[in-house]
């Protein structure tokens, strides 16, 4: 396989982390994730993992987070980025944009599905549900516009968008592999 970066944004609920890990398994692959590049980053940079956790989750503006310490965050992203891997969130379709080898993607799946997804996974009520839903797409957005030039989830921005609710987590994963088979990327 030719060195692939595949970088994933998704919406909360959307699946999105489970698929990238998923085609991450089928290509043999490292994944990389908000928890498996924070707990270096924290420690190295001297921060609280909390105030780290919750810049990656978009609250930029309630932490004191320097321009200093985005530099080397995205210089951490684009170290991950050395060989092939899936990358899920992080700003990474950004971050790497410049990249020859990479390929984004963006999952979607309409409200009422993500939030019957996160009752299921997490247990929650319906309402509650759907107010943190709403709430994790909308700082998964500020933290991608805080670092980046381009919008969030605009279809222009990505090689390829799918819907998780139409194609399901293992459709969505074949849909992601064959689009790397047509690319030429496999």
């Amino acid at each position: 396989m030719k060195r692939t970066i595949i970088a994933i944004s998704r919406q909360y609920g959307s699946g999105g982390r489970t698929i990238g890990r998923k085609v991450a398994e089928r290509l043999s692959i490292p994944f990389v994730d908000g928890n498996t590049a924070i707990p270096d980053f924290h420690e190295r940079e001297g921060v609280l993992k909390e105030p780290v956790i919750g810049f990656m989750e978009g609250a930029a503006e309630n932490y004191a987070i320097s321009d200093a310490m985005i530099k080397r965050f995205k210089a951490e992203i684009k170290e991950a980025a050395s060989s092939s891997c899936v990358i899920v969130g992080l700003a990474a379709t950004y971050i790497l944009r410049n990249d020859p080898d990479l390929i984004t993607i963006f999952i979607k799946a309409p409200i009422d599905s993500r939030v019957e997804r996160a009752v299921n996974i997490y247990g929650i009520g319906k309402r509650k549900a759907e107010k943190y839903v709403n709430r994790m797409d909308t700082a998964r957005s500020s933290f991608f516009e805080y670092v980046s030039e381009m919008k969030w989830g605009m279809a222009r921005n990505y090689n390829l968008t799918i819907d998780s609710s139409v194609t399901g987590i293992d459709g969505a994963v074949e849909t992601i592999i064959s689009f790397l088979e047509r690319a030429g990327r496999l």
